[in-house]
């Protein structure tokens, strides 16, 4: 083979592989065409998808918050159901109530006529009573005060014995107690009490003292462990004080020889002031102390004990017509010059006129 031929063929054989690199360099760009168009196509159908996912969850959320406020609908029914169910007979309950009101009101009125007319005809028989007093009657009622003066006497008389006889003998000065006799009716019903000296009338705290008496009355005896008498004071209330006597009863009264037994002996009630009190005048006024303390009571059922001097008779007169006026039932307690109010266990009850 000559050297023309050899480089013949080799020029055969570079084009060969010349042209089969072009269709490869060929193929490689229709394959890289290709596949950036499936890119893109595939980069375009992926937000649809999106989307679409995303459009079925909002509906489907949207169905669940559908059913949800539907059930919430329905208990909100049910219950606006019951709250009307409720009313109506709430609405039943008070009518009737409204209804027995009404037959209440009714009853009470008819009792309250019956009641006034009751009250009109008992005041009406007590005018005729009154109206039909004999003059024996009169003259009894006029014989009664007639003693509370003669019984005012004589605490008078009493008392200017005794003084004579301190006089003359040392001694230690103990108060008498005074049981004046009852007048009229016994009183067992409220009593208030009030004090009538030097024209002046003051209210006596006689429960409110009492009761503090008794409450400490236990404490206070075991003092006598150590002695057979004690004597306690109570107060000031309201301007007056209470004292009071415990002492041992003695063996021969109670049988019984190593016993000691207490008692109560005798109270005292004084003023703080003598000269306390309100004239009489003022008193009956409306607004005054007197005039207040008695109308938190009722009249036909509270007896006014006086607890009077002789220097007030005159004020007594006034005030015993001023309460019977008014309803008030009312007991005299004569006291002489200078004697306190006292009581003891062995006293009498007040006595209402």
């Amino acid at each position: 083979m000559s050297l023309r031929n050899l480089d013949d063929g080799q020029d055969s054989f570079l084009d060969i592989i010349a042209n089969l690199v072009g269709v490869l360099i060929i193929l490689v760009v229709i394959v890289g065409a290709q596949a950036t168009a499936n890119f893109v196509s595939e980069s375009d159908s992926q937000p649809e998808t999106v989307e679409q996912s995303n459009a079925a969850e909002d509906k489907l959320a949207f169905e669940q918050k559908q059913a949800e406020l539907k059930s919430e609908l329905a208990t909100h029914e049910l219950v606006a159901t019951k709250f009307k169910h409720d009313r109506a007979k709430l609405e039943l309950q008070t009518n009737r109530e409204k209804q027995l009101a009404q037959q209440l009101a009714t009853r009470r009125h008819a009792m309250l006529v019956q009641i006034e007319a009751v009250r009109s005809f008992r005041d009406q028989k007590k005018r005729d009573i009154q109206n039909q007093l004999s003059q024996k009657q009169q003259k009894q009622l006029q014989l009664q005060s007639e003693k509370i003066q003669l019984v005012s006497k004589l605490d008078s008389l009493e008392k200017e014995i005794n003084a004579v006889s301190a006089s003359r003998i040392e001694s230690t000065v103990e108060t008498i107690d005074h049981y004046p006799n009852p007048i009229a009716k016994t009183v067992f019903s409220n009593e208030i009490h009030f004090r009538l000296d030097g024209g002046k009338i003051s209210y006596v705290p006689m429960d409110e003292l009492v009761e503090q008496m008794k409450s400490e009355i236990r404490l206070k005896a075991e003092k006598l462990k150590q002695a057979d008498v004690t004597r306690e004071t109570i107060g000031p209330v309201n301007g007056f004080r209470l004292q009071y006597e415990l002492g041992i009863v003695p063996p021969s009264q109670t049988g019984q020889a190593n016993s000691r037994v207490v008692r109560f002996k005798r109270f005292v009630i004084q003023p703080v002031d003598s000269n306390g009190g309100e004239s009489l005048q003022a008193a009956l006024n409306d607004g005054s102390q007197f005039a207040n303390i008695l109308k938190r009571h009722e009249p036909r059922r509270t007896t006014v004990s006086v607890w009077v001097y002789p220097n007030s008779y005159g004020e007594y007169s006034k005030l015993k017509d001023w309460l019977h006026e008014r309803g008030f039932q009312m007991a005299s307690w004569p006291l002489s010059e200078g004697r306190p109010i006292s009581g003891g266990p062995d006293g009498f009850r007040t006595s209402a006129q």
